[in-house]
């Protein structure tokens, strides 16, 4: 037989293999998001009957895995921190409290505010572009990570300006990592924050989520849920968590879903197994 012939042959033979192929995927795919389509319609189904209202279409689609993320926190109560806020010659006022002149540095756990006093700096607080830059800038001097925080925008209240931050890690959010810097024209006036990051690595090997389906289904029993109102789920989102522990500054952010509620209620999830995680 004609070699040229042969590999015509062969060739049609492999397109052939190839369409079956793709076929035979095509159509388990379908019958997949068929099967997760009848189960997302079953929980909404479930949690209606527990008065929560939840919207099929915010229902993520099938789980994915995600990086295990180390985090190197900021010690809000390291006096070397507490004297690049303050300057040398602070005082403790009370637990927490620490003052020097005009200006003061509250602590509570992971979390600080801290009131800047007399400024002599400028910035454009109408540039939104500048407000950020500058910020960024402040983040540095903090001693954080500046890449790890995505810009979520400003808000105008008078001659101020709120500029928010929040911990980010490529796609996902460290849903209790973030800061607000409160600006004048003359610079800082104020700065709330929550989980300051130094550094962020991730594991080579990732996670597999909990099913968030049967994570929904349990909100119908969480003691946190008001059960003689309707209740809606506004949110449902990936993310990370790393909780309030101030001691340690290093540590795992825990994979978690996020699930927000009209009347304000956050709930988080571990991903890893699905167990509740009290606040």
């Amino acid at each position: 037989m004609d070699l040229r012939r042969i590999k015509t042959i062969t060739i049609a033979v492999l397109l052939i293999i190839f369409i079956m192929l793709s076929g035979f995927l095509i159509s388990l795919n379908r019958r997949d998001k068929a099967i997760e389509k009848e189960a997302n319609s079953q929980v909404v189904a479930l949690l209606d009957k527990s008065n929560i209202i939840l919207d099929i279409n915010i229902i993520p689609e099938k789980n994915e895995r995600v990086e295990e993320s180390y985090v190197e926190k900021i010690i809000p109560e390291d006096p070397v921190f507490i004297e690049k806020l303050l300057g040398k010659g602070y005082r403790g006022k009370e637990a927490g409290l620490y003052e020097k002149g005009d200006k003061a540095l509250m602590i509570e756990g992971a979390s600080f505010s801290y009131i800047a006093g007399e400024n002599a700096e400028s910035v454009k607080i109408n540039d939104k572009t500048q407000v950020e830059s500058y910020c960024r800038e402040k983040l540095k001097w903090l001693g954080a990570d500046e890449k790890l925080y995505a810009f979520s925008g400003v808000n105008m209240t008078g001659n101020t300006v709120k500029a928010l931050f929040s911990g980010k890690y490529e796609k996902y959010e460290y849903f209790d990592s973030f800061i607000t810097f409160e600006l004048t024209e003359n610079g800082i006036k104020s700065v709330q924050a929550k989980n300051l990051l130094s550094s962020s690595t991730a594991s080579q090997e990732k996670t597999a989520l909990f099913s968030i389906n049967s994570i929904l289904l349990d909100i119908a029993g969480n003691p946190e849920m008001d059960k003689e109102k309707k209740t809606s789920v506004i949110s449902i989102a990936k993310g990370y968590y790393i909780g309030r522990e101030s001691s340690y500054k290093k540590t795992m952010a825990v994979p978690v879903w996020q699930i927000a509620l009209d009347d304000g209620t956050i709930m988080y999830y571990d991903a890893r197994n699905g167990n509740y995680i009290e606040m």
